[in-house]
């Protein structure tokens, strides 16, 4: 395995300036989540009603009849759940539109491929369900500066060292950020397939009841899924990676605030020292060295664990951790109750099995986007 490129480097990059920071809210804070869900349950509620004659009788053919008024009280106290997940974890608006596709996208593609539901019945069901969480969260919260172009480009020195350093030109470079798009959809897409061609239709057959159709998942392969997961690769992209990087790029920015007087030609091992020390430390991990490493110093080195900033240290890796944690784990939480309490037949383990494979193919997504954030871009 080839070991990766540690070598201290300055460049000149061409990056923007931050842009200029947005006002939050005036409203008053106790006030604001109590609108935001009062909106959201309102324009969908509108929204809805706009589609019913158009939609409406494709998505009740297939729904679950809420005849015991305790089950509309649970609808409608998880969407209030997944409102405030949202709103007290900080997410902007681009956070909220990336958060409901993730968790979002795959009931649709359930309609779709086992209920023979129509592409623009599920669209239109994803669009509301993004525009009523979305829009809210955009009138009371202020966009966050990783998801704003900057202003007008200006060239800036940055010292790449660490695995976990930030790289501008990952945040920056169009062909990049569209070939980690095309990253996350492929791995989706993997995923899926290989739960079809394995445990997935018996699981299905075994807990769905009125399934109508598996031809479209015998008929699933990478290619066909990756163009209707590309807006799945969008939404990780934006909700996983961007944020990581640019915690990373903040981190560095106070490193070099800092320790500006620092020689940028030090070594990786002086600039890991110097680290150390600034926190009470004392340094003793020696450089990697490719032709005596084991297997598992090399593992190491190549997911960016081998120095002791990196790992749960680094603040790339705390936030995709944290963010991984809540896109698979409550958002597989929310696909899983939402499959079990809107379609007819479903059960409760059904639905779980269902919610485990995109959880799955999160966290393997996450993998990746740990990996890309520690590659040198010059």
């Amino acid at each position: 395995m080839a070991p990766r490129k540690n070598t201290a480097q300055e460049d000149a990059v061409t990056v923007g300036d931050a842009p200029a920071p947005l006002p939050a809210s005036k409203l008053p804070a106790p006030t604001r989540f109590p609108l935001l869900t009062v909106l959201s349950l309102a324009l969908s509620t509108l929204l809805f009603s706009f589609v019913a004659d158009s939609t409406g009788v494709e998505l009740a053919s297939i729904s679950r009849s809420l005849n015991e008024p305790w089950q509309a009280v649970v609808v409608l106290g998880w969407k209030v759940v997944e409102l405030g997940v949202a709103w007290y974890l900080n997410y902007d608006d681009i956070d909220t539109v990336s958060f409901t596709t993730l968790s979002h996208l795959p009931f649709c593609y359930l309609l779709w491929s086992f209920y023979s539901v129509s592409l623009r019945a599920n669209s239109t069901l994803l669009l509301i369900d993004i525009v009523s969480t979305a829009l809210p969260v955009a009138l009371l919260r202020p966009r966050a500066l990783e998801h704003r172009q900057p202003r007008s480009p200006t060239t800036t020195t940055t010292t790449t060292t660490l695995p976990g350093a930030a790289n501008p030109h990952l945040l920056h470079d169009r062909l990049l950020q569209v070939l980690n798009v095309i990253l996350a959809a492929a791995t989706y897409s993997s995923t899926l397939v290989l739960a079809h061609r394995t445990f997935l239709p018996t699981t299905l057959i075994l807990h769905f009841d009125a399934l109508r159709s598996l031809d479209r998942a015998h008929a699933t392969g990478i290619r066909s899924l990756l163009p209707f997961l590309l807006p799945i690769g969008f939404a990780a992209h934006a909700f996983l990676f961007l944020p990581s990087i640019a915690a990373a790029r903040e981190s560095a920015e106070l490193d070099n605030d800092t320790e500006d007087r620092e020689d940028a030609s030090a070594t990786v091992k002086a600039k890991a020292k110097a680290r150390a020390r600034a926190g009470g430390e004392e340094d003793t991990t020696p450089p990697f060295d490719p032709a005596t490493a084991s297997l598992s110093d090399t593992l190491r080195w190549n997911l960016g664990l081998w120095y002791p900033e990196a790992g749960l240290r680094s603040p790339r890796i705390r936030v995709l951790a944290a963010r991984t944690a809540a896109a698979a784990g409550f958002g597989g939480l929310s696909l899983a109750v939402r499959v079990w309490s809107a379609v007819e037949g479903a059960d409760l383990a059904g639905a779980s099995a269902w919610a485990g494979v995109w959880s799955g193919a999160g966290v393997v997504t996450a993998g990746w986007y740990a990996w890309v954030g520690d590659v040198n871009v010059v």
